[in-house]
């Protein structure tokens, strides 16, 4: 009788990035410290990729590579408030302007405003606790900052966000973990940090933090 291998369940590995803003070599420096696999595991962005930082130009480039390498299912930048402020600006033309070309304005005209999946909602404002999900305004998700995320009553679903800088939250640059809710926006472009987490099937198994002098990993209990 021929013994057949028995297949490992392989636990479906997520990491979550927060505002960027132009802070090109953290990102990069992110991206390696965390030791994703692209292309295997499924790296999420919460948008705000541009302006304050010196090196927007070039993290767009390196989320366009990443994206046409590894697919919309793997690599998922969402849509930021500030990427949402460039297109207002152009209206709704395919043109270049004085600071992005047409393939960025392209590239970002084509970012989702959230990502679901079974355990977690993932947006760069947050949701209005107050609306069902599938009731959810494009705008609020952009924009809203206290009404979501000092809601004190339990959310449906947990929610990953950026927009507000930590420091506006509690005056720390580390995200902030509620049980049902996680603030990634440290404010890196402000002299804070970049912020990441690590999810396991949902669950919170790392928190990583990277700013312009130093390295910290955190590390949850899986």
């Amino acid at each position: 009788m021929k013994l057949q291998k028995r297949k490992e369940n392989k636990k479906m590995k997520t990491y979550v990035i927060g505002d960027v803003h132009g802070c090109f070599q953290e990102l990069r420096e992110m991206i390696k410290i965390m030791g994703i696999k692209l292309g295997e595991d499924r790296l999420i962005l919460l948008g705000d990729y541009i302006d304050r930082g010196n090196e927007e130009h070039e993290v767009l480039e390196l989320l366009q590579n990443l994206l046409n390498k590894y697919g919309p299912d793997k690599v998922i930048p969402l849509m930021g408030n500030h990427e949402q402020m460039l297109l207002d600006s152009v209206g709704n033309r395919f043109m270049s302007n004085n600071r992005f070309s047409e393939k960025e304005i392209e590239f970002i005209r084509s970012r989702p405003v959230y990502f679901e999946d079974e355990s977690w909602f993932y947006v760069h404002g947050g949701i209005n606790p107050m609306k069902e999900l599938s009731e959810q305004d494009e705008e609020e998700m952009l924009w809203i900052r206290d009404q979501f995320y000092s809601f004190p009553d339990q959310l449906k679903k947990k929610v990953a966000f950026g927009h507000t800088p930590t420091r506006l939250i509690n005056g720390s640059d580390v995200p902030v973990v509620w049980n049902d809710r996680i603030a990634l926006d440290t404010g890196c472009v402000f002299g804070g940090n970049l912020s990441a987490m690590e999810l396991i099937d949902g669950d919170i198994v790392a928190i990583y933090s990277v700013n312009k002098t130093n390295v910290n990993i955190n590390r949850c209990a899986a």
